[in-house]
């Protein structure tokens, strides 16, 4: 007769490979600003073919600007393979708003519990500090209670920083607004924005 007992989990063949889950923190990630500063470029720099993009051809009414597209949804990609200040493993997902201003109601339904918000303004924008607020103004009740806030600067003309003088970081609300330089068309640059989101949030 067999005899039978309970299962030494330990040493038995298969549990005792199995690893504990790794738990993957998610957060979303809203890029934001004017039309023509380079959020859809920044999107495509990082996701290329997986981009999830929302383009539509524009009307020469619509802008002056150099441009045969404008966003009129969304953008969207995901990235799994980021880690937070503490070494867990992060995926983010990242979407970006359009630019124009009668697709507010995009900017509020695309914000909603957002985590991190890249402001991406083209350093020669007149009124620069006027367009953050414009932004920050609609997209900052729908965001998560903790939330990261990061501008940055693209299109940086030559001598930019002689003739103006940018604060690291500026307050809103309570909350430390960090500036910083970039270049969309770097991916580099464009993955190191996402890591400065993440590392301000702390997590």
């Amino acid at each position: 007769m067999p005899r039978w007992g309970p299962l030494n989990k330990e040493v038995h063949p298969i549990t005792s490979k199995l690893k504990p889950p790794i738990y993957m923190e998610e957060i979303k990630i809203i890029i934001a600003g004017p039309v023509g500063a380079g959020k859809t470029t920044a999107m495509r720099t990082v996701f290329g073919n997986n981009l999830l993009a929302g383009e539509a051809k524009y009307t020469a009414a619509e802008v002056d600007d150099v441009k045969g597209y404008t966003t009129v949804s969304m953008d969207y990609g995901t990235l799994n393979d980021m880690h937070s200040c503490s070494e867990r493993p992060v995926k983010l997902h990242v979407y970006s708003i359009p630019g124009q201003e009668r697709f507010k109601f995009m900017w509020e339904i695309l914000s909603k519990n957002a985590h991190g918000l890249i402001l991406l303004v083209a350093a020669g924008e007149r009124n620069i500090f006027s367009v953050i607020s414009n932004y920050l103004s609609v997209v900052w009740p729908y965001m998560h209670n903790e939330k990261a806030v990061l501008v940055a600067l693209n299109k940086i003309p030559e001598n930019f920083f002689e003739n103006i003088n940018i604060p690291e970081y500026l307050y809103y609300n309570g909350t430390a607004l960090r500036f910083v330089k970039t270049n969309v068309t770097d991916k580099s640059e464009v993955l190191l924005l996402f890591r400065y989101i993440v590392e301000m949030m702390d997590i």
